[in-house]
């Protein structure tokens, strides 16, 4: 068969011009029928890519012309990533089997066609100084042939270890997304967008990696920039400890994610649903605000009309919402008449009310809780 070529030319490349008695090729070194040898070998790939003397990589469509080189489809697959990054020396090789150059010859080329930093490329940056949003961004224009390595092909990007649950689908990356949250106090795991998602709530978790495309606009550089929060996983959502901005127009909160190029503070907005329970509101957008009292909130068309941050406080945001929990949030709706000479001043919690739409938002449940401020005209 064809993959045998690969295979036998590895050992030949291997044996007579590196002198090497040993060679791993993924497609027949893995037995696929044992779940067990299958979830080792995943969880232990990148460190057997880091630990190997030299790592090939034979790109099958390439013709060895430079210009061609970022058009391969190696650099679309998901599990090159990891090959991209983890080796300590790299060596590319064309259809013909010709060796043409070595990542750190190429390392210009490939930063522009992976968005991947020299720095990493050449092993002078760890990973676990970027940003999590910034390697998510590598692997959002990626693909694999099944949709759980989406996020089993970036266990070793992000040193992770979990099990290997074949058919569960999008949950693959939900329960990376909540190892990564386990291990990180980086929020810009937080920081994606999905254009093409007309849902008006959501949870705070991604589906997949092609959400964190458009986070070019944020400042991914290295981690020591990034103010660390207080958040983790728990069985009601992620639970956070910091100070909320509202904007006062939308009563809206706004979770800060991250800074942009111009160091204005980026945000997702978040609905309360409940006494300390939220939910992401239009995932489709990704906003810039700066936080309240600052000068410079002329720039940039940020948002002004902010309340002011509240001290800190606990609450809950939901990591992902079913269909039917979404569908109570938009008709849970509480309809109501007053005398001409009384308004309605206000609700707690704070964003629970919607004076446009006369709207008393409830959480999961369809049910209100909460206070109503009346007041004469």
């Amino acid at each position: 068969k064809p993959g045998f070529h690969k295979i036998s030319e590895t050992c030949r490349i291997a044996r007579t011009q590196y002198d090497l008695k040993y060679s791993w090729v993924d497609t027949c070194c893995i037995d696929k029928s044992s779940s067990a040898e299958l979830s080792e070998a995943i969880n232990s790939m990148y460190r057997w890519y880091q630990d190997a003397a030299i790592c090939f990589a034979y790109l099958s469509d390439w013709d060895g012309v430079l210009s061609g080189l970022h058009k391969s489809k190696w650099f679309q697959r998901g599990w090159t990533l990891q090959e991209t990054i983890a080796p300590r020396q790299l060596c590319f090789f064309d259809a013909e089997w010709n060796a043409r150059g070595t990542r750190a010859a190429y390392a210009h080329e490939i930063s522009t066609a992976t968005r991947i930093p020299r720095e990493v490329l050449g092993g002078t940056l760890a990973l676990d100084r970027i940003p999590i949003a910034a390697r998510m961004l590598w692997a959002s224009t990626r693909e694999t042939t099944r949709e759980e390595d989406m996020a089993y092909c970036l266990l070793g990007i992000f040193d992770i270890n979990m099990p290997m649950l074949y058919g569960e689908g999008s949950r693959a990356f939900i329960r990376l997304q909540e190892e990564i949250i386990k291990h990180s106090p980086d929020t810009t795991i937080f920081a994606w967008t999905d254009p093409s998602d007309p849902r008006e709530f959501s949870g705070l978790l991604a589906s997949s990696p092609a959400h964190f495309r458009g986070i070019e606009h944020l400042s991914l550089g290295p981690l020591s920039l990034i103010l660390p929060r207080d958040f983790s996983i728990t069985n009601r959502g992620v639970r956070f400890k910091l100070r909320l901005s509202w904007d006062t127009v939308t009563r809206q909160a706004i979770l800060p994610v991250g800074q942009d190029r111009y160091a204005s503070e980026r945000g997702v907005f978040l609905r309360q649903v409940g006494i300390d329970e939220f939910v992401r509101v239009r995932p489709d957008q990704f906003p810039t605000y700066l936080p309240p009292g600052d000068p410079s909130t002329q720039a940039y068309g940020v948002m002004k009309d902010l309340r002011a941050a509240e001290a800190y406080r606990a609450f809950y945001v939901a990591k992902t919402l079913s269909v039917a929990q979404h569908l109570t949030l938009q008709v849970t709706t509480l309809r109501f008449s007053l005398e001409n000479t009384i308004t309605i001043a206000g609700a707690e919690p704070y964003g629970s009310y919607s004076p446009a739409a006369r709207t008393l938002y409830a959480s999961y449940s369809g049910r209100f809780l909460g206070y109503i401020k009346l007041k004469p005209e």
